[in-house]
C-alpha cells in the first residue's frame, strides 16, 4: 500500500507527513485543525515495518471521518477504533490494482 501525500476526508484535504518519531510516544496523529496526519517511522527507537506504518495510517483516517461526522465519543474510544482499523486494512490489503 502507498501512503499517500494528502487525503481528503470530507472535503478536507488533508497532509499526510512520515516522520522519524512522535515526541508523544504515538505511532500517529490526525489533527483535522492543522489538516494533517503525522506518523512516526520510528518507535521507542525501532523503525517501524510498512505494515505498522499502514495500519496507523488507516487507524488516523478512522479517526479523522469520525470526527468529521461529529462522532467524537466513538473516535475517542481505542478499542473500538483499533478493531475497525484492522478490519478495513484486511480487506485493502486484499484489494488488488
Amino acid at each position: 500500500m502507498k501512503i499517500p501525500d494528502n487525503i481528503t476526508i470530507g472535503g478536507q484535504i488533508i497532509d499526510v507527513k512520515l516522520i522519524n518519531y512522535l515526541d508523544n510516544g504515538y505511532l500517529g496523529q490526525i489533527s483535522l485543525g492543522e489538516s494533517e496526519i503525522v506518523i512516526a517511522q520510528n518507535f521507542n527507537g525501532h523503525e517501524q515495518h510498512q505494515e505498522s506504518i499502514n495500519s496507523t495510517f488507516i487507524h488516523e483516517i478512522i479517526h479523522g471521518i469520525l470526527d468529521t461526522m461529529g462522532e467524537t465519543e466513538l473516535s475517542s474510544n481505542e478499542k473500538f477504533v483499533n478493531a475497525f482499523a484492522g478490519y478495513l486494512y484486511q480487506v485493502i490489503k486484499q484489494i488488488k490494482d
